[in-house]
């Protein structure tokens, strides 16, 4: 595979881990309440906490790519969101859990935008559509998956969702924190 396709496919897997553990949460709401002992309602907090990092963090992420280097920043977001994510699965009480989703959101809010703009800097320009066709393919891919009742049936309910949002937090990081 070419190096022009690659790039694109791996910011893609970060991107579908991302929006798929920020879609997630809502069809796990009543399993994670019963885990950390509070009530489903309770948990609007932390889908409300994890808008606002967002809201907080997206504006600045293009200044502190030019200032560190949007690898780097990439980089730093994925590792931000690994351990949100880790800290969410291992919360046990809503407050751990509210400030897990604001660290997750941390690192997601810089994801997005920055590895776009590892895109349109690494690809040249006549190969940039082509490029951002590939990184599109997370948010179809997610959409497909997320869309199948029977796929919402089971991510949360067939296995404990902290062993869920573990495993494919650090197993899709991992794979996309190798290349990028």
């Amino acid at each position: 595979m070419s190096a022009l396709r690659l790039t694109p496919l791996i910011l893609a897997v970060a991107l579908f881990m991302e929006n798929m553990d920020s879609t997630v949460i809502a069809t796990s709401l009543a399993a994670i309440a019963t885990d950390i002992g509070t009530e489903p309602i309770a948990l609007k907090l932390a889908l409300t906490t994890y808008l606002v990092a967002l809201a907080i963090f997206i504006p600045i992420s293009s200044w502190m790519a030019d200032r560190f280097g949007a690898r780097n920043v990439f980089r730093w977001a994925m590792i931000v969101f690994v351990v949100g994510s880790v800290c969410c699965a291992v919360s046990d009480s809503l407050l751990t859990f509210v400030l897990s989703r604001f660290l997750q959101g941390m690192g997601g809010a810089l994801m997005t935008p920055v590895a776009r703009l590892v895109l349109v800097r690494v690809t040249p320009r006549n190969q940039l559509v082509d490029a951002m066709a590939w990184l599109s393919i997370s948010a179809t891919l997610r959409r497909r998956w997320l869309s199948s009742p029977v796929s919402r049936a089971l991510t949360p309910n067939c296995t404990s969702w902290s062993r869920t949002a573990r495993r494919t937090s650090s197993a899709w990081n991992c794979r996309a924190g190798r290349w990028a």
